[in-house]
């Protein structure tokens, strides 16, 4: 059996209290390669504890909201002085964790791309993407084809709740700052289609702080069963992003809510969300508007069950423990 070592970023301690969307793929992967009875450790820094994954806990590592590669260097260093043998197999996200290989010279290294357009690893590291479209997406702008396979993003379905009985509210779930999520477009969709949306996310600013009123809704940045109430209940997720999305995990979540989602057609989500089934692609905002009015053709129980198939993490962690054996 293989030996596996699950690293997440160095800014993060374990259970999580906030999102932490890369960091929750990570632990959801180890935890799920773990409960199918595969030799897993998570490598974390100083505070982190769980009863349910076997921990290496670095107590000489603080974690680091920002951190260099200089600090990479250093909690890989510790990691290696820290545990008594080696591995077969270290699994890591971003591009950092090629700064691995002067400490484990003989260990396969694995790193998840989560990004748009950020630096590769470094050969011997093998990489991972999350979508097809975001594969894509790094062999034009590399104008190179990479042999890296595409395995999506997991979802520990146990962690959300199916509910069939919806609310009349819409949903928005994304960095509101961040004008590439698209909430002025989710706004400007509610208020024509009369429907209150609850507006969940960090980074509120002056414009949408404007808009505010009892339709339009700030529920601030949401987590653990707050946020599930709130999508499990919601009759849709609006999700109209402007740039390619490397994934989406929130639009994957509501579905694991059995709550459908209407998205733009850009990115990895045509890919993600399955139209007329878990949801519906739009190309223009008054698609949008007028897709709202269809979202009863949707069952929750399919939307559940469909997402369930491709992304509940058991059958994910498994694509990936496959793709180490290949490595050997």
């Amino acid at each position: 059996m293989l030996k596996v070592l699950h690293i997440s970023t160095p800014n993060v301690v374990y259970p999580l209290t906030g999102y932490g969307g890369t960091q929750r793929v990570s632990w959801d992967l180890a935890e799920g390669q773990f409960s199918q009875g595969k030799y897993v450790l998570m490598a974390t820094p100083r505070g982190s504890t769980s009863s349910i994954l076997p921990l290496v806990v670095i107590d000489k590592f603080k974690s680091l909201h920002r951190h260099s590669g200089k600090d990479l260097r250093r909690f890989y260093r510790l990691i290696s002085e820290t545990l008594p043998f080696s591995f077969d197999v270290i699994q890591g996200h971003g591009y950092g964790i090629s700064h691995c290989l002067d400490f484990f010279p003989n260990t396969s290294l694995v790193t998840t791309i989560h990004g748009h357009q950020e630096p590769l690893p470094d050969k011997p590291v093998h990489g991972v993407f999350i979508s097809n479209s975001q594969k894509k997406e790094y062999e034009r702008y590399y104008k190179r084809s990479f042999d890296y396979p595409v395995i999506y993003n997991p979802i520990h379905f146990e962690q959300f709740s199916y509910d069939d009985q919806k609310e009349d509210y819409l949903i928005f779930m994304a960095k509101i700052d961040w004008d590439v999520k698209g909430i002025d477009v989710a706004i400007r969709v509610a208020e024509a289609t009369r429907n209150k949306l609850y507006i969940c996310g960090p980074g509120m600013t002056r414009a949408v702080k404007k808009k505010l009123s009892d339709y339009i809704v700030y529920k601030g940045e949401v987590f653990g069963k707050q946020k599930v109430d709130l999508l499990k209940k919601a009759k849709a997720i609006l999700y109209p992003t402007q740039w390619p999305e490397p994934f989406g995990l929130a639009p994957v979540e509501a579905n694991a809510c059995g709550t459908p989602a209407i998205v733009f057609n850009n990115g990895a989500m045509p890919e993600v969300i399955q139209h007329g089934i878990t949801g519906f692609i739009c190309n223009t905002e008054a698609d949008m508007i007028a897709t709202v009015k269809k979202i009863s053709e949707l069952s929750s129980q399919c939307i559940y069950e469909s997402a369930y198939k491709r992304f509940n993490h058991l059958h994910i962690s498994k694509q990936y423990y496959d793709y180490y054996e290949s490595l050997m």
